[in-house]
């Protein structure tokens, strides 16, 4: 009897996931105009409708390095789990709390499911949306499609979202071009935005307690980056031709990027 109700309890498990609706990925989801000069120099990000900035970057224009090392940092079983990693769930429920779940056990997926539908996962209920959500994706979504729209939706303290935004707007560089320190020094801050916030005029001690903690897991000597990456973020972002940028900005709706033909001098 229990070998007929393991069976049974397979098939419908199996057509459950058969019949799992497929989610919106990024549908809906509101991202910002950037304009650049000629030359490729920045001139405005604009926010979006709620109030985020937050630039689409495809995965294959985000660098390597940033990749991995958010692999390493978040879900180094990524590309092995169907949406849920069960060894990291069984951890977790090992230290459930009455008060709701405490311990980390979110994979890339869940946590795309918990950005994408504003999930309160702190609940046991709030954690089991969660997981059909994850599943729903992974049986809907690729891995690569997955793993773009985390990127893309990732916090990255105050109002930045998105590799794109955080890239520009701290390191004033495209996603592609980030180094191996960079990356790490992004990798690291979407598991607590608001403490590690980059700033430019204050000590950042919980990004670079993070980042060492990085270095350490993955067994990495931190001389390989000379020290520390200290980041400089810009405070207050100047914006450089205005009234030309709000005249291409009004006729140019609904695009990304939109380089124009102005050419900026060198400073």
């Amino acid at each position: 009897p229990w070998v007929r109700s393991l069976l049974l309890l397979g098939m419908t498990a199996w057509f459950v996931w058969l019949l799992m609706p497929k989610p919106p990925l990024l549908d809906g989801i509101s991202f910002s105009q950037y304009v650049r000069d000629r030359n490729g120099k920045l001139l405005r990000i604009t926010l979006t409708t709620d109030q985020k900035f937050r630039v689409w970057t495809s995965l294959s224009d985000i660098s390597p390095a940033l990749i991995d090392s958010t692999l390493r940092f978040e879900d180094k079983y990524y590309r092995r789990h169907p949406g849920v990693n069960p060894f990291a769930l069984l951890r977790s429920a090992l230290n459930l709390r009455p008060s709701g779940v405490h311990s980390g056990a979110s994979t890339i997926t869940m946590q795309l499911a918990r950005l994408r539908y504003h999930l309160c996962t702190r609940t046991l209920r709030g954690k089991f949306v969660q997981i059909v959500r994850a599943l729903e994706l992974e049986r809907h979504y690729s891995k690569a499609e997955i793993l773009e729209a985390y990127l893309n939706l990732a916090p990255y303290g105050r109002n930045i979202e998105g590799v794109g935004a955080a890239s520009q707007i701290y390191f004033g560089k495209t996603a592609t071009h980030l180094t191996t320190p960079e990356s790490i020094a992004l990798s690291v801050i979407p598991q607590s935005p608001t403490r590690r916030a980059l700033f430019v005029d204050r000590d950042n001690r919980s990004l670079d307690s993070a980042q060492r903690n990085w270095y350490d897991r993955a067994k990495i000597d931190r001389q390989f980056s000379a020290r520390l990456f200290s980041a400089r973020a810009q405070s207050e972002r100047k914006f450089l031709a205005p009234h030309f940028v709000q005249q291409i900005l009004a006729t140019e709706k609904g695009r990304g990027e939109i380089l124009t033909t102005l050419d900026l001098p060198k400073q």
